[in-house]
C-alpha cells in the first residue's frame, strides 16, 4: 500500500488521479501553506475535497485488510435495505487512486460537518447542559444501532462525529460486524482506551459495541457533573478511562474520583462499568439495558424504602391476609334475617350482595346483562386482536432482518438459490408457530384471526421471495 506521503502527494493534483467524476472534478482542501489537509488514523488517511454540489470525504488506506472489498460491498447491500441511525452513505471504488502507475482502492464518504467527540467535549466544559444533552443523544443512537444485528466494532472519540445541530453521526467502518459475519475473526480489535481489555480478535459479534457505549456514556455524565475530571484524567487520546484503568477496575485514581462523586447515577454507572470489565467481552449487556435497570432499582427503592422495608411490608401483609386461629379478630354478631357470607368476604367487611351494604370497591360483582355480556366479549376480542397485531409486527420486522442477513449472507458466500430455499422456510415457520400458539388456547375466534393473518403473511413473503430470486 502507499504511504501517508504519497497519498498526500498525490491529492495534489486529483483531477489526473481519480476515475470518480465527482472525485476528478473536486478540489483537495488545502492548509494555507498548500498541503492538503490530512485527517490521520490507524488504518488510513482522511482527506476532504469539495465540489460543486456537495464535499467528500475521501478515506485512503495505508495498509492491507484481508477481504476489504467483499467487506465493504456487503456493508454497502446492507445499509441499501436499512440505514442505521448515524452511518453516513459512502462508496467503495476498488483501482481509483492513481499513484506510481498502479490503482489503489479507495472509500468516498459524504464530508460530516462538525467536532469529533473530543474536541466538542474540550470546547464545551463550561456548558454541562450540552454534554447532558449530549449523553442522552449517544443513547438514543446507541438505543437504535444495538437494536440491529450489527456493530460498528470501534467506538471512540475519533469515530465519533457532532454535527452543528447536535446529532451524532459515526465513521469509520472498517470494522463494522454484520450477521454474515459471524464466526469469522474481527479484523480490528478497536481502540485500547474503549473496548473490553480481555477482548481479543475471537470477540466479534452484534455486542461488541457495549462495553464501549457504556465507557462513553459514563465519561459524558461525569464529565457534566465535574468539569476538573477532563483536566485530570484526559491525555489525548481518550476521555476519562484508559487501557490501564480498565484493567484494573476499580483499582486507579479514576475510579475513586467516580465512586466519589455526588450524582448518585454516575456512580452506579461506574459500578456497572467495574461489574462489566471482570464479565466475559460476550456479557457486557446493552446500554439501555443498564440504564433500564439502574431505573428499575431506583424506583423500587425509592417507593419501598429498600429492600428490608420491602421484606417488612411483605411479611406483615401476609401476616393479616393469614391471622392465626387465636388473634383472629372478633365479629360482631350478625343481624337477624341477614344471609351468611363467606369468611374472606366477612374478614373483608363486605356485605353479601342483596343486603344493600356493599360498596362500590366490593369484589363482589353483579350478573352482567346481555349488553354487559357483549360489551365484555368486545373488549376481550379487542385485546387479543391487538396482541395477534403487535406479535404480526414483530414476525414481519424479525423475517425482514432474517431476510436481509440471509441475503447478505447468500452474496458473500455465493450460494444463493439454497439460502433462497432455507430463507423461505424460516419466513414461514414463525407465521404458523404463531397460528399454533393460539390454536392451544382454545379459541376459535381468535384461532381463526391469527390463520388468516400468518397465511397472508406467509403468502407475501413467499411471493417476495420468489420475486427476489
Amino acid at each position: 500500500m502507499p504511504t501517508r506521503d504519497a497519498y498526500t502527494a498525490a491529492m495534489q493534483n486529483p483531477g489526473h488521479r481519480f476515475r470518480d467524476p465527482e472525485l476528478a472534478n473536486g478540489t483537495t482542501v488545502k492548509k494555507a501553506s498548500g498541503q492538503p489537509i490530512v485527517y490521520s488514523g490507524q488504518f488510513a488517511s482522511v482527506y476532504r475535497m469539495s465540489g460543486p454540489g456537495r464535499d467528500h470525504a475521501v478515506r485512503c488506506f495505508v495498509s492491507e485488510a484481508p477481504n476489504r472489498q467483499q467487506r465493504y460491498r456487503a456493508l454497502s447491500d446492507h445499509l441499501s435495505i436499512v440505514r442505521p441511525p448515524g452511518f453516513v452513505s459512502f462508496t467503495y471504488l476498488d483501482r481509483e487512486l492513481l499513484i506510481r502507475g498502479e490503482r489503489h482502492p479507495v472509500l468516498k464518504m459524504d464530508w460530516v460537518e462538525g467536532q469529533t467527540l473530543d474536541r466538542y467535549i474540550a470546547a464545551n466544559l463550561a456548558n454541562p447542559s450540552a454534554l447532558r444533552d449530549l449523553a442522552a443523544e449517544w443513547l438514543r443512537l446507541m438505543k437504535d444501532l444495538q437494536s440491529m444485528p450489527m456493530a460498528h466494532n470501534d467506538l471512540q472519540h475519533g469515530n465519533i462525529i457532532v454535527r452543528p445541530t447536535g446529532d451524532l453521526r459515526l465513521v469509520d467502518y472498517d470494522g463494522v460486524f454484520l450477521a454474515p459475519f459471524n464466526g469469522e475473526r474481527s479484523p480490528e480489535l478497536g481502540h485500547r482506551n474503549y473496548q473490553h481489555p480481555s477482548r481479543t480478535a475471537r470477540d466479534y459479534h452484534e455486542n461488541i459495541d457495549n462495553f464501549p457505549a457504556l465507557v462513553i456514556h459514563l465519561s459524558l455524565l461525569a464529565i457534566a457533573r465535574d468539569p476538573s475530571l477532563w483536566d485530570r484524567f484526559h491525555d489525548g487520546d481518550n476521555l476519562l478511562f484508559t487501557r490501564a484503568d480498565l484493567a484494573h477496575p476499580g483499582a486507579t485514581p479514576v475510579w475513586s474520583e467516580l465512586n466519589r462523586c455526588p450524582d448518585p447515577e454516575v456512580r452506579g454507572l461506574t459500578a456497572e462499568l467495574e461489574r462489566c470489565c471482570r464479565l466475559p467481552v460476550a456479557q457486557a449487556p446493552k446500554l439501555e439495558a443498564v440504564l433500564t435497570a439502574k431505573t428499575t432499582a431506583g424506583s423500587t427503592s425509592q417507593q419501598t424504602g429498600g429492600p428490608n422495608r420491602l421484606v417488612l411490608k411483605t411479611a406483615a401483609a401476609q401476616h393479616r391476609r393469614s391471622p392465626g386461629p387465636t388473634s383472629a379478630p372478633r365479629r360482631p354478631a350478625r343481624p337477624s334475617g341477614q344471609s351468611r357470607v363467606s369468611l374472606p368476604n366477612a374478614a373483608a367487611g363486605i356485605s353479601a350482595p342483596g343486603t344493600g351494604a356493599a360498596s362500590r370497591n366490593s369484589p363482589i360483582t353483579q350478573p352482567r346483562t346481555r349488553s354487559g355480556q357483549l360489551a365484555h366479549f368486545a373488549r376481550k376480542a379487542m385485546t387479543v386482536t391487538a396482541g395477534a397485531i403487535g406479535v404480526t409486527r414483530k414476525a414481519i420486522r424479525r423475517a425482514t432482518l432474517a431476510w436481509r442477513d440471509i441475503d447478505l449472507a447468500a452474496r458473500h458466500n455465493g450460494d444463493r438459490f439454497v439460502t433462497a430455499l432455507y430463507l423461505l422456510a424460516m419466513l414461514a415457520l414463525p407465521a404458523f408457530g404463531v397460528f399454533a400458539i393460539y390454536y392451544l388456547t382454545g379459541n376459535a375466534t381468535v384461532t381463526l384471526v391469527t390463520f388468516l393473518v400468518g397465511a397472508g403473511v406467509a403468502a407475501m413473503l413467499y411471493a417476495f421471495c420468489v420475486d427476489r430470486y
